[in-house]
Formats: structure tokens, C-alpha cells, sequence
């Protein structure tokens, strides 16, 4: 797969859980990205190594390459747009 989406969450955050729809609709739409998901709590070293310093948190990585890092809750169309804008 060209995209991979990588949330970062925390199972005592209620944004995460938001924004856990959001991505269950776009893993619906686009199974061409491949979503993956990280908690915090037992990952604090990849979280780290990332720069999550706040979650949700997400990351886009195409062809190995984060390309962007989105923070806080985002709605479907901003996450749609950063995919789009990183299609080429």
C-alpha cells in the first residue's frame, strides 16, 4: 500500500474515541490506506519516537515516509484533504 494512516490513542481519551468513527468511515471509503492504530499506554517508545506528545495524533506515511502529522481531533474532510494533497 502506497498510505499508511497511523492513529496514535489512549484508551482514557474520549477525543481519540471520535475520532475512532472518523477513521472506521474512512477505512470504509478507502481501502486503499491502511490504518493502523497505536496506544500510547503500551507503545510509549514508538510514541515517542514519533513525537506524540498529545493524542489523538495522526500520522501519514507514504512509501515509508511520514509526510504529515496531524494533532488533535480531525474531521473526516482535513484528513481526506492531507491524503489528497500528498497523492501525487
Amino acid at each position: 500500500m502506497e498510505f499508511v494512516l497511523v492513529s496514535f490513542w489512549a484508551s482514557w481519551c474520549s477525543a481519540c474515541e471520535i475520532q475512532r468513527k472518523t477513521l472506521e468511515l474512512l477505512e470504509k471509503e478507502r481501502p486503499d490506506i491502511f490504518i493502523a492504530t497505536v496506544d500510547v499506554g503500551e507503545n510509549r517508545y514508538l510514541a515517542q519516537q514519533f513525537h506524540v506528545n498529545n493524542v489523538p495524533d495522526l500520522l501519514l506515511i507514504k512509501r515509508g515516509e511520514v509526510v504529515s502529522q496531524i494533532n488533535g481531533i480531525q474531521p473526516h474532510v482535513n484528513i481526506i484533504s492531507q491524503i489528497n494533497k500528498h497523492l501525487l
